[in-house]
This record gives C-alpha cells, structure tokens and sequence, in this order.
C-alpha cells in the first residue's frame, strides 16, 4: 500500500540520485531506505527506480509517483503546518453564538480580551438566547454557546451532556420611572403587591422567567407591551408605561434616563455560563475563549454588585493553561 513514506523517498531518489543521499535527507539508514524501496516496487509490481551510470534513476512508473506525489506531499506540509499553527493558538476560528443581554456585556470584554491575547485566533458571533444557541452547538454550527437558566429552575437535562463552564450569578431588577411612587421604596418591592401593575415583557419565549415568578407571587402579570429589545424595555418603563424585570448584564452595558431600579422581593437571579460539547472542549482556541469568559467574569463581578461569580474549580479542564487572564 502505498504511504506519504514512499512518495517521500521517491522524492529523495529524484533529487539525489543515491539511497545513500536520500536516506541523509530522510534521518533513516540506507538499509532502511532499501528495503522501503523493495517493499514498495513488491506492493506496485513494477521496478521504480534502477541503477544507472551515475546512481539511480527512477523509472517511468517512479516518476510517475513522484509527480503525483508531489502536491499530495505539499498539501500535507501546508495541513501539518496549519495544524500546529492553530495548536498554538496562531491561526483558527472559534464560532459563539451568546444571548442578547451578554452580547451587550460580557461578550465584548472578553472578546477584546482574546484578540489581545490571541490576535491571529478568530471569533464570529451569533445572536441566540439559551435554547437556540443550544440547539446551534449541537449541529455543529457553533463551537461554544453563553446561555443562561434561571435560579430554582433545573438545569436543563438537555444540556447535561455538555462541558459547562458557570461564569456569573446575575441579579434580576425591577425597573419603573423615576417618578414612579415605587421608585421612592425603601428595600426590596415585595412583588406580591404589584398584582394590579402593567407590565413589559419580552417575546412569548423569553417573558417566562416573569410568568413564573408572578404566578409564585400569586397572580398572572398583565402585560401591556411586548418588546425584545432591552433598551426599548428600559425606555416604555422610564416613561411610566409599565413595569419590567431587567437582568443585571443589561442595566450593566445600558441604562436610560429616567430610570428607577430596584431590588424585587423574593430576589430573582439567573446563572450565566458557557457550554461547549466534551469534543471542543480539548480545541486550544475554545480554552482560549473559555478563559478569556472566566477573566472578563471576574472584571464585571468587581464592578458590578449585582453580579457574583460562580464556583468554576472544577472546570479546569475546559480552560486555558495557564490561569485566567486578568489583563
């Protein structure tokens, strides 16, 4: 059968002329170039190469391998090459897909945080909230997907194959307008008492955190206006249109003028973290990534007091060596 061995020595034969050359340039012995020789024209069933006035020259059937042999040796040479390249954190792409309000925050610090770092490794990204960019991980469309899950909600059992990576406890706000009586509360807004409230929420699949915690509260919330973007979330409550629940990652990128936040009783918060698949989680650029998540985790739980960092000792496997990257 024939090997990139062989095409190699081919190749040394046509340049040098001796099995003794070719087999300097190949770091073998000349008995081991000679017998590779032999085991070759065995398996082809034709002479490749024989002896002439001025050393060996290779037949029709040598040259032939040797000039389709060369680009197949070319391509491999450029693959290792690229391969190490992207080993080292040279070269290569790392695909994330992250959700809006982490695409506001979090995303940017770290991603700035990696190309310092790593200027030759590249990152695209794709707006996604958890489910969606779950299911984008699992095609193979994206490499690493930020998500969130709720505090007293299970982890998804969907995800309990994945490699995670918990970054930050991340507060929930109530937010009204400045003006509002509530604004003037003092501690947290009992959320019981804010049955009769309009209310401001997200699309059908992303309200459910409010559905819920209303419905634990004891009452359905009467949602006047839908909205999916989080500055115009901010701006209908500024204008005393309603109330809403804000995740801290937003208040952290965004806030708008004439804005009350408050804290809301019983507190509710959510987990943020990275998943990847236990594959990619050995591929340097994703620790790379994963790292530069842990880092710029760390800088916002330090700015922000309504942002906490989880425990991620156990995760090691899915980080950079060394440490996190504080710069």
């Amino acid at each position: 059968m024939l090997e990139l061995k062989h095409l190699r020595l081919l190749a040394a034969l046509d340049r040098h002329g001796s099995l003794s050359g070719a087999a300097r340039e190949l770091g073998c012995s000349q008995p081991a170039a000679s017998q590779q020789l032999q085991s070759l024209e065995r398996s082809t069933g034709t002479p490749l190469a024989v002896r002439g006035p001025s050393g060996l020259r290779l037949t029709e059937a040598g040259r032939l391998l040797v000039e389709r042999g060369g680009p197949v040796l070319a391509a491999v040479a450029q693959a290792e090459a690229e391969v190490t390249a992207i080993a080292g954190l040279r070269a290569g792409h790392v695909r994330l897909a992250a959700f809006a309000g982490a695409v506001a925050s979090l995303v940017p610090d770290a991603v700035a945080r990696l190309r310092r770092r790593h200027p030759d490794l590249r990152l695209s990204l794709t707006d996604a909230e958890p489910p969606d960019a779950v299911a984008l991980l699992r095609a193979g469309e994206v490499d690493v997907a930020l998500v969130h899950d709720w505090d007293g909600v299970p982890t998804p059992e969907g995800i309990a194959d994945l490699e995670v990576v918990p970054l930050l406890w991340e507060d929930v706000r109530l937010v009204t307008a400045a003006g509002d009586p509530l604004a003037g509360t003092d501690g947290p807004v009992p959320l019981a008492g804010l049955a009769q409230a309009s209310w401001i929420a997200g699309c059908e699949r992303c309200r459910s955190h409010l559905v819920d915690a209303c419905a634990a509260a004891g009452f359905t919330p009467d949602i006047t206006f839908e909205a999916e973007d989080h500055v115009a979330v901010q701006s209908l409550a500024a204008h005393g249109l309603g109330l809403a629940l804000v995740p801290e990652l937003v208040l952290t990128a965004v806030q708008v003028d004439g804005l009350a936040v408050l804290d809301v009783d019983p507190p509710a918060r959510r987990r943020v973290g990275l998943v990847t698949t236990p594959g990619m989680a050995r591929v340097p650029g994703v620790q790379a990534a994963a790292t530069a998540f842990l880092a710029s985790a760390h800088a916002l739980a330090q700015r922000s007091p309504g942002l906490s960092l989880l425990p991620v000792a156990e995760l090691t496997s899915v980080r950079e060596k060394p440490g996190l990257d504080e710069s």
